[in-house]
């Protein structure tokens, strides 16, 4: 043993005989307790308050000991304790080992101690029971604890204390939650204001956008008015690098919708937009966001954002849905996978903002965009789908298809004419006529709806086509790769015939 491992030895040793001559370890011990290595005379000094002592032990230690021995050392001498003192309740120990490691050692010794996990071999406790971490804000009285932390931190009013604060709330994503909705509302205020409002929520985003929309659903009413205001600047400003064909720079707020919205997203809006109301225009008009969220979100979406939307806000979205709504739509189905099957599941949403006489050059677009074939990957083959196609094969998820197939048609007959009818019911790909897909063939209501809106004539003149098999039947499997057409559907094009 080293001459510093000797002093050490020496120290501990005159701790200890100290102890036990002033009768602390008899007046302490308890049979719950285990006298191990970690029962120190620091674990003595700090359970009968004696703050004197858990000084100049730690002050001893940090000035005889080499560096590495110092960090065994310290972790022996101070871990255990401090997680006893939880779990004992004994505050005022918890308080005094927080004291002493930040006065003697530094707050850095102090923060990884604050970060620290209960450890395995400490007096079992019930605090923890059903929580979702073992750090010390997890605990049932963390909120206690917590006002123990912040008072010994910002002791000596640094502003260092706040980024400490920061720090250790945001070291783990479990405990993020329940502290900041329960943290005195002046030390919230500064541990936003020390790094700025716009670092603060970087780091809740940091995490996960949807968790984070989530948690600031419900912080954001501790923000004060301007606050608020920079906060939407924020989240419509692009800030998070996403990696496509290019390095491309998308807001949190356009994030968040890109990912499929569930029952509780959908309740985090709600309260984001009730207390963000005065900033709805931005959000709502912030580029595309808002058309491409409505295009591949549940129609829920426009439940909640129309109840936060004026007269005037509406009909300004509604001309600009209709004016980019094609383009969008068009954008979104020929970007990734995911994406597009989203899109078929839920395009049918941006019906209701063409209704009226208004937007007939536009509808004929959308329509157009809806009968586009687009080539796509299947294994090796390539093919020619459209989304219309595609959402008349899939799978009714939502229960509304015939309801809502027959509400595209009534559109389009109404703006465009039963031509155009005649064409959105006959519309075929490289597989052949969609009214022939066979799960549309056993859903004899969907059929009904097709046929609904074309003229007497010609939908005579379908069903005859029907019952006399004289149409050949859709293809699933392609026998080879499908050339593109380059037509319009909504033109004359023998394609579509």
């Amino acid at each position: 043993m080293g001459k510093n491992g000797e002093n050490s030895k020496h120290v501990m040793e005159g701790l200890c005989h100290f102890a036990l001559v002033t009768g602390v370890i008899e007046k302490y011990y308890q049979t719950a307790c285990s006298v191990d290595d970690s029962f120190t005379p620091f674990y003595v000094a700090a359970a009968r308050y004696h703050k004197l002592i858990c000084h100049k032990i730690l002050a001893s230690l940090k000035g005889i000991l080499t560096a590495d021995e110092f960090r065994k050392q310290y972790k022996r001498f101070v871990y255990t304790a401090m997680w006893d003192a939880i779990c004992f309740h004994n505050l005022k120990m918890f308080q005094l080992i927080l004291e002493s490691v930040k006065q003697d050692i530094g707050r850095h010794y102090l923060m990884a101690l604050l970060k620290s996990e209960k450890p395995v071999d400490s007096f079992k406790t019930t605090q923890f029971d059903g929580s979702v971490s073992s750090s010390v804000l997890a605990l049932k009285n963390g909120k206690l604890l917590f006002k123990i932390i912040a008072q010994v931190l910002l002791e000596d009013g640094s502003q260092n204390g706040y980024t400490d604060l920061n720090d250790l709330v945001f070291h783990e994503k479990a405990t993020v939650e329940i502290v900041l909705n329960n943290i005195e509302e002046e030390t919230f205020q500064k541990m936003v204001d020390v790094n700025g409002l716009q670092n603060w929520t970087k780091r809740v985003f940091l995490y996960d956008v949807n968790w984070g929309f989530r948690l600031l659903s419900t912080v954001i009413t501790r923000f004060t008015l301007n606050q608020r205001r920079e906060f939407i600047d924020i989240i419509t400003s692009p800030n998070i690098p996403t990696y496509q064909f290019n390095v491309i720079n998308v807001s949190y707020w356009e994030k968040w919708f890109k990912n499929e919205f569930t029952d509780q997203d959908f309740e985090s809006l709600d309260k984001l937009l009730k207390l963000l109301v005065d900033g709805i225009p931005k959000l709502i008009f912030n580029y595309n966001v808002a058309i491409k969220a409505l295009i591949i979100q549940n129609e829920k979406l426009s439940t909640v954002a129309s109840k936060y939307l004026s007269s005037s806000n509406y009909l300004k979205f509604k001309a600009r849905v209709i004016r980019n709504g094609p383009k969008v739509m068009n954008e979104l189905f020929t970007s990734d996978e995911l994406t597009r099957e989203r899109v078929v599941r839920n395009w049918i949403n941006i019906l209701p903002y063409y209704l009226g006489k208004i937007g007939k050059y536009h509808f004929g677009k959308l329509v157009n965009t809806i009968l586009s074939l687009h080539t796509e990957k299947h294994g090796e083959k390539t093919i020619q789908i459209s989304l219309w196609s595609k959402y008349l094969d899939s799978h009714d998820y939502d229960g509304n298809k015939v309801e809502k197939v027959d509400q595209f048609l009534k559109l389009v007959s109404d703006k465009l004419g039963k031509r155009a009818v005649w064409k959105v019911v006959l519309h075929r790909d490289c597989m052949g006529f969609v009214l022939l897909g066979a799960e549309l063939q056993q859903d004899a209501e969907l059929v009904n709806a097709l046929l609904t809106h074309l003229s007497d004539e010609d939908r005579d003149c379908i069903e005859h086509l029907l019952e006399s098999s004289l149409f050949s039947s859709r293809r699933y499997t392609l026998d080879a790769t499908t050339e593109p057409c380059n037509c319009q559907p909504m033109n004359d094009c023998c394609c579509w015939w």
